[in-house]
C-alpha cells in the first residue's frame, strides 16, 4: 500500500485516508511532498511545518512500514521503485490522469471527509 501527499497540518481527512490505507494492506508506505513543492502548489505561506516534521507526524500516527519525503512533482520514480500492489489517493484526483499508476497494480480512491483539508482549517483560524 502506498500513499502519497503534503500532509502539512495533519487533519480528520488525512488520518481517514492513512487508516484506511493501513487496514487495507499488509505495508503501509508513506511518501510526503519535500518544502519546495508545496510552496509551488499550495503558495508562498505553506507548508506550515517542514517536511522532516510532517513525515515523522503522519507515518507516526498511523505506525506506517516506511516513510520518505520526495522532491519530484510526481510520485511516479518512486511507484516505479517500490511496485506497490496499491496505491491509494484521495476521491478529488479519480477524476484526473494519475501519473504513475502504471507501476502499481490497482489505483483506489478514498472518498474524502467533507470540510476537512488544511487550507480549510487554516481559513478557519483567521
Amino acid at each position: 500500500m502506498f500513499v502519497n501527499g503534503c500532509f502539512d497540518v495533519l487533519h480528520l481527512g488525512h488520518l481517514h485516508l492513512l487508516d484506511t490505507a493501513k487496514r487495507a494492506g499488509t505495508r503501509l508506505i508513506i511518501a510526503v511532498n519535500d518544502d519546495a513543492y508545496c510552496r509551488r502548489r499550495k503558495g508562498p505561506t505553506r507548508p506550515i511545518q517542514p517536511a522532516e516534521i510532517r513525515v515523522r507526524a503522519a507515518a507516526g500516527v498511523i505506525d506506517a512500514h516506511a516513510a520518505c519525503i520526495f522532491d519530484d512533482d510526481s510520485p511516479a520514480d518512486l511507484l516505479y521503485g517500490i511496485q506497490p500492489h496499491i496505491y491509494m489517493l484521495g476521491s478529488d484526483y479519480q477524476d484526473a490522469p494519475v501519473a504513475g499508476s502504471h507501476h502499481c497494480e490497482q489505483v483506489w480512491f478514498v472518498a474524502r471527509l467533507p470540510g476537512f483539508s488544511t487550507t480549510e482549517t487554516l481559513q478557519n483560524q483567521t
